[in-house]
C-alpha cells in the first residue's frame, strides 16, 4: 500500500458542529490528546487517503461521538442528548 492522497482533519465540538479543519497530505501525522473536548474525523479527498490508525484502548475508556450523539462507555454503546444546563429536564 502506498501512502498517497490527501484529505481533511475535521474537529467537531460537543454539538457535532465543525470547530476547525486542517488539510492533510501524505506524510502527515495526526495526534489527538484525550479530554480535548473536540471529536475528530478524517475526510478523504477525491484521490482517497489511506491511513494507519493507532491508539490505546483502555477497558473503562469513554469515547464520545458528537455527530451521532453516541458514546462508548467501556463495552456499552449509548445514545444521548447534550444539554447546556446540567439541570435541564431535571427540575
Amino acid at each position: 500500500m502506498s501512502l498517497e492522497g490527501a484529505g481533511t482533519l475535521e474537529l467537531h465540538d460537543r454539538t457535532g458542529q465543525v470547530a476547525e479543519q486542517r488539510a492533510l497530505r501524505a506524510g502527515h501525522v495526526v495526534s489527538r490528546p484525550a479530554e480535548s473536548g473536540l471529536g475528530h474525523m478524517l475526510r478523504a479527498g477525491d484521490s482517497g487517503m489511506p491511513y494507519l490508525p493507532d491508539g490505546l484502548r483502555r477497558p473503562n475508556e469513554i469515547v464520545f461521538h458528537p455527530r451521532s450523539g453516541q458514546a462508548c462507555v467501556g463495552q456499552v454503546m449509548v445514545r444521548f442528548e447534550t444539554v447546556d444546563d446540567y439541570w435541564d429536564g431535571e427540575v
